[in-house]
């Protein structure tokens, strides 16, 4: 039937429908029934979102349920529910019912609804809805009772089952209210502490009371109410408290506060009887001796279930945190898990076995482990049982669960222990067996087995005594086993004896023997035996024996004092030879003051020597000093004091004591003797230094006048008798070097400096300073600095230069024709050390073989001839071994006579972190303008210092001694122009040069002016002098120009010469300086030529070789052959080429090659150009 707006009837009928039951299926059933019937529909359904009501007469499926663009207010659950019905063709049609769900009727001729026929339903509609929702709320209200009413229920049963659990707990349990009122006792709890009422009698006792009553059961009375009264004023669980009966019996006792909602509301008491389980842990321990094996007891966890899982109950053992234990009621464990962060297997497990127990009825127990958020590992055993009520249905699932994490660390530790017990048994190097009380053995290790001959296997089960106690003995043992079974007394238990044993072989010997009864787990009582074969310690006993007697007959026949004293200094002990030496009988010394015998005036120190090495503990310690005898000779003893300690404590002295009166008086002697000899060897030495000043002051005048008379125009033969007595002056020079170096050598003033410098530097000014020699003699000098050879060292720069000058000058010395070569090489390499090998080979005279082991010593020449064709002293080998010897290397020679000779010499340096600063050189630096102070006595000297230095720009004044170079100083600053520095003679009248310079230091304007001395000594004494008056430096008398002119411009800071006029304006026009070379050659002409004819034919052979280095990127050889010709360069005065050279070899080191080649270009055409002008020149460079 078509349906309309207006068809009363119907709207009526189905609005009966709608309120005919508060059961929401049922009003939707017949909602939906009037519905079909009225409508001639096949079917209507009525969906909700709380379920589904299904009222339809045929399914059909609502996959066409909604209509485009038609909205269907319900939730997801419903559409969800509504597209999985099965499907069948019609039509269909929706209405939505408000705030409850939807509406659907389905025609099966496929005719559709039309609008009209859905709208006449609105009206009707909103109703169903309401009574729909009314019916809901109703069947959910009804739903809540009931749950509450089973929730309440359940409570009540657990609470009654809490109740029966504590009943019948075997541990004794007692609950008190906050004011300390029983509510609750077990039967166990009246039997623990002997109540004769019944638990439910002491509901309502005053808990207070009844402690005050009850402290006498406990051995401690007070202690136990205070720490009552300690434990319910901090409200605290405390678990596994051993408490003490008076009668004896051990209580274990656990205190835990009762919490609700938060707030306090009493404690539980319970309290378990540990006597035999402590009595038996203390056997335990004994048996042990190291390892525990009783741990504590941990509360129970008890939590009560639905069969569902979900938690009813839950004890704040098991939940300690009030607020979390009300949230996890309601929920299951898999939710309480993931709130404690537990892996997500432990509770599936939890709730399968809640749910296998509930559907059993069959308890189940299991063990589980965890790891706590914290890290830690947790192990519980857990209990599951079900509370089935009398129906046969499992109402509840209680929970037991204990918490076995140190009990399994205990098991873990017992199985240890036994294995560590038997790992010591096993691998002990004592024999231990254990017998049980009739003797036989149970027990027999691998010591036991090496001791006595027997394997383990063949003794087990055997008396002990039959094959051990040697047969004489074993009555006895027999004996003593019934005795302490008898009586339970045993003179040989828990004590250390030593018996005689037998072996297998049948053999005895001597044992020690301890032997202990323990108590097993059973009750059971061994004997543990442990035997230790002391055949060796008593053969070393029996040798102490002799030896302490044979010592004592040592000390009795001993020449020396021997004596003990206690710690007041009194004998205790002293041998006959103490007693004959001091005159005093032994029995005297005994109980004598050892410092009685003591010198007086020597006694405070002695005794106080002697009381610091008791406070200090000092073990031992040896003096001299004198004693008196008996009839009063003074007699010195030399004593070795060892202090005596037991525990670790001083208890006295041991002393032995020699007579050393004699050896005193020798060394007295000898003492004399070394003063006189210093004295002797520092008359020498100044001996030395006032020769030294008196030759070396009229031999500076020499060397001076001779400098100056070379700047005169002289004429051939003038020049020529210069030179002679230049020549002469530096060989008396030199030998007065090498007797002071010797003299050095012998005192033992040599010193050695360890500063940084370059070795190539060093060898190649060797090599510089003798190449003119050679090249004079038309010798080869050849330099060989190896590849591998460190140029950055650490050592004494000085020192090598002059034993590499000596061997080089002798070489050069000997040698009429070939060549002279020096070769340095590494030797060996040490950490932070380099041992270098320096190798001088010469073609010269030779050595005859009968020579070669005197060569090194002093005043001593190859030939007699040596010193009138050659020249020398004879030091100059005895210094280079001297120097290199005291530098810890060695030198070795090699000669054939008539073919040459080697010297090599080995020393080692160590290696420098970085290069040493270039010092600039002041030989040329210009002094103009500076005021200089002389002081100096000798006229001569005077004259050529004051000539030499105003020629170099200086303003000059002179003193004649210390007094009036005092006085110099003080008027110079008082008239406003004072003295830049100072040349300070040493040794004058009136006042020497030390006194003046400290006086001048004195002066607070003059504290900081640069003093020089001016000496002919270089002592290391007066190097000390010169150091504690506050000199700067010194000059060396006879000093050279350059050497004078160098000190003073490097104090003055000065290092460069002012710009010369007239050298500037013929720079451009010339390239070499005639003045320079001039003063190189020192005015030999004829030596100056050939440099000149030498340099002419090197130019070519060097331009060679710069260009084929370059053109082939040899920087190496690019850098070797600018080094080579530059030296050539400089000392023939050619400054540009030099400069350039300078040039090429830097960019080529620092491997700079961009810049090359336009150097090198500048570098050979300045060549070619300075060749050309010495072609020029030479012509006019005539010998005067």
């Amino acid at each position: 039937m078509p349906l309309s707006r207006r068809d009363p009837a119907l709207l009526y009928e189905l609005s009966l429908a709608v309120g005919s039951s508060l059961d929401p299926r049922e009003a939707a059933r017949t909602f939906a029934a009037a519905l079909v019937e009225r409508l001639g529909l096949d079917g209507a359904e009525v969906w909700a979102d709380t379920c589904a009501l299904d009222a339809t007469v045929t399914t059909h499926g609502l996959d066409l349920l909604v209509r485009v663009g038609e909205p269907v207010p319900v939730s997801e659950a419903t559409r969800d529910a509504a597209r999985h019905a099965p499907a069948l063709a019609g039509a269909t049609a929706v209405l939505p019912l408000p705030e409850v769900g939807v509406l659907a009727f389905h025609r099966a001729d496929e005719r559709p609804f039309v609008e009209i026929e859905a709208d006449a339903l609105g009206q009707v509609v909103d109703k169903f809805a309401v009574s729909l929702r009314g019916a809901l709320a109703h069947c959910q209200l009804q739903r809540g009772t009931e749950e509450r009413d089973r929730a309440e229920s359940a409570s009540r049963l657990a609470a009654e089952r809490l109740a029966a659990l504590i009943r019948t707990s075997p541990a004794a349990v007692l609950v008190e209210t906050a004011d300390r009122r029983v509510t609750l006792a077990n039967q166990t709890f009246c039997d623990l502490f002997g109540i004769p009422a019944p638990p439910d009698a002491l509901v309502g006792m005053d808990c207070a009371a009844a402690a005050d009553e009850s402290a006498a059961l406990f051995a401690d009375p007070p202690a136990f109410l205070a720490n009552v009264d300690r434990l319910l004023d901090a409200r605290e669980r405390v678990t596994s408290e051993v408490l003490e009966m008076a009668d004896g019996r051990m209580l274990e006792r656990d205190y835990v506060p009762i919490l609700l909602d938060g707030s306090y509301a009493g404690h539980l008491w319970e309290y378990r009887d540990v006597t035999d389980r402590l009595r038996g842990a203390r056997e335990i321990d004994r048996l042990r001796q190291f390892y525990e094996s009783v741990l504590e007891s941990i509360p129970a966890q008890l939590a009560v279930f639905d069969p569902d899982g979900r938690y009813l109950f839950v004890t704040p053992s098991a939940i300690g945190d009030p607020e979390r234990r009300a949230a996890v009621i309601g929920r299951t464990d898999e939710e309480y898990a993931v709130m404690r962060g537990l892996p997500p297997e432990i509770p599936v497990k939890r709730m399968q076995t809640i749910r296998d127990v509930a559907t059993s009825q069959e308890p189940i127990q299991f063990e589980e482990s965890f790891r706590t958020r914290e890290g830690a590992m947790r192990h519980f055993v857990r209990f599951v049982s079900p509370v089935v009520d009398e129906a046969g249905t499992t109402t509840q699932v209680l929970g037991y669960g204990l918490d076995i994490t140190d009990r399994k660390a205990a098991e873990e530790a017992l199985a240890a222990s036994e294995a560590l017990k038997r790992g010591v048994f096993e691998s002990a190097l004592d024999a231990v067996i254990t017998i049980d009380t009739a003797g036989r053995i149970l027990e027999f290790n691998p010591a036991a087995e090496r001791t006595f001959g027997h394997r383990a296997a063949d003794v087990i089960g055997h008396v002990m005594a039959d094959l051990i106690v040697p047969p004489a003995l074993r009555d006895a043992h027999r004996a003593g086993m019934e005795r302490y079974l008898a009586t339970g007394h045993g003179p040989v238990l828990g004590t250390r004896i030593e018996v005689p044993a037998l072996r297998a072989d049948g053999s005895e010997f001597p044992c020690e023997l301890a032997i202990n009864p323990v108590r097993l787990d059973d009750n059971r009582e061994v004997f543990t035996a442990t035997l230790r074969d002391i055949t060796e310690q008593k053969a070393a006993q029996d040798a102490l024996a002799e030896s302490e007697g044979r010592y004592k007959q040592i000390v009795e026949h001993s020449q020396d004092l021997i004596y003990r004293a206690d710690l007041s200094g009194r004998f205790t002990f002293a041998n006959a030879v103490a007693a004959h030496r001091t005159g005093h009988p032994e029995a005297d010394l005994i109980g004598m003051p050892f410092w009685d015998l003591v010198a007086e005036d020597q006694r405070a120190d002695v005794v106080a020597f002697y009381v610091r090495q008791i406070a200090d503990l000092e073990p031992n310690t040896y003096l001299e000093l004198p004693i008196v005898t008996a009839d009063g000779e003074t007699v010195w003893i030399g004593q070795n004091v060892q202090l005596l300690m037991e525990d670790g404590e001083p208890v006295g002295v041991q002393a032995v004591a020699r007579d050393v009166t004699e050896r005193r008086r020798v060394m007295d002697e000898l003492v004399a003797a070394r003063e006189t000899a210093e004295r002797a060897s520092r008359a020498r030495e100044e001996f030395l230094a006032n020769m030294s000043h008196e030759m070396r002051t009229p031999l500076n005048a020499v060397l001076g006048m001779g400098e100056l008379l070379r700047e005169t125009a002289l004429d051939g033969e003038q020049r020529h008798f210069l030179d002679a007595l230049s020549f002469s002056a530096d060989q008396l020079l030199a030998l007065i070097n090498d007797l002071l170096d010797v003299a050095k050598i012998e005192s033992g003033q040599i010193q050695f400096e360890r500063v940084p410098f370059r070795l190539d530097e060093v060898v190649e000014g060797v090599a510089e300073a003798l190449r003119f020699r050679a090249a004079d003699k038309g010798l080869a000098l050849a330099l060989d600095l190896a590849p591998a050879v460190p140029t950055r060292l650490v050592g004494d720069p000085v020192r090598l230069n002059q034993i590499l000058l000596n061997l080089l000058s002798n070489a050069v010395k000997f040698t009429e024709r070939g060549r002279v070569r020096l070769c340095v090489e590494v030797d060996a390499v040490r950490d932070t050390e380099v041992a270098l090998r320096f190798t001088v080979e010469d073609t010269g005279v030779g050595i005859p073989e009968a020579k070669l082991a005197d060569v090194f010593e002093r005043f001593t020449q190859a030939r007699s001839d040596t010193t009138r064709r050659f020249g020398g002293t004879g030091l100059g080998l005895a210094i280079v071994r001297e120097l290199t010897e005291r530098q810890g290397g060695t030198v070795t020679v090699t000669s054939t006579e008539g073919r040459g000779s080697t010297f090599v010499v080995c020393l080692a340096f160590a290696l420098a972190e970085s290069a040493p600063e270039a010092l600039p050189d002041a030989a040329e630096a210009d002094l103009t303008g500076a005021r200089l102070l002389i002081v100096e006595d000798n006229p001569l000297n005077q004259f050529v210092a004051r000539r030499m230095l105003e020629s170099w720009g200086a303003a000059v004044e002179v003193a004649e001694n210390g007094r009036e170079g005092v006085e110099a100083v003080e008027a110079a600053h008082a008239q406003g122009a004072p003295f830049d520095l100072v040349l300070m003679d040493i040794q004058m009248p009136e006042m020497d040069g030390f006194e003046a310079t400290r006086r001048i230091r004195g002066q607070h304007a003059a504290a900081d002016l640069p003093v020089l001395a001016l000496t002919a000594s270089a002592l290391v004494e007066q190097r000390g002098q010169m150091d504690a008056a506050g000199m700067d430096g010194l000059v060396l008398k006879p000093f050279k120009p350059v050497h004078l002119r160098r000190a003073v411009a490097a104090h003055l800071g000065r290092t460069t010469a002012p710009p010369d006029p007239d050298a500037t304006a013929g720079a451009a026009d010339t390239l070499v300086d005639l003045g320079q070379l001039e003063e190189n050659v020192e005015g030999d002409h004829p030596f100056m030529l050939r440099l000149i004819d030498l340099f002419i034919d090197l130019v070519p052979v060097s331009v060679r070789t710069l260009e084929t280095a370059l053109a082939t990127d040899d920087l190496e050889g690019l850098a070797s052959a600018a080094h080579k010709l530059k030296s050539s360069a400089g000392i023939l005065g050619i400054g540009p080429l030099h400069a350039l050279l300078s040039e090429v070899e830097r960019l080529a080191t620092e491997g700079q090659p961009a810049r090359l080649p336009e150097t090198v270009e500048a570098t050979v055409a300045t060549a070619a150009a300075a060749v050309d002008e010495l072609h020029r020149l030479r012509p006019t460079l005539t010998t005067p």
